[in-house]
């Protein structure tokens, strides 16, 4: 689903384990407690996002922009996070 938008997207308690998810925009979208394990952002965005209690373990945010993200109680372990901007997250 590269570049596929979820502004806005209600997405609580998700699975989204090992998506696809290339410059997707998940920009104020609800993720809490999301299943994002092993998933493919690869150079998108989760600005805004509600990543409360998400488990993005293992996942690929190379590139990602968190700009005023909640990331309180994520799971973050083995995630790559190379060139990511986190200003206010």
């Amino acid at each position: 689903m590269e570049g596929a938008s979820f502004m806005g997207a209600r997405l609580r308690d998700a699975n989204l384990y090992a998506a696809d998810m290339k410059r997707a925009r998940f920009i104020k979208a609800d993720l809490e407690g999301a299943t994002l394990v092993e998933m493919n952002l690869f150079e998108g965005s989760l600005e805004k996002a509600n990543l409360r209690d998400a488990d993005l373990s293992g996942s690929n945010m190379y590139g990602v922009e968190f700009f005023n993200a909640v990331l309180e109680g994520a799971t973050l372990v083995g995630t790559n996070l190379r060139m990511t901007k986190l200003q206010k997250a």
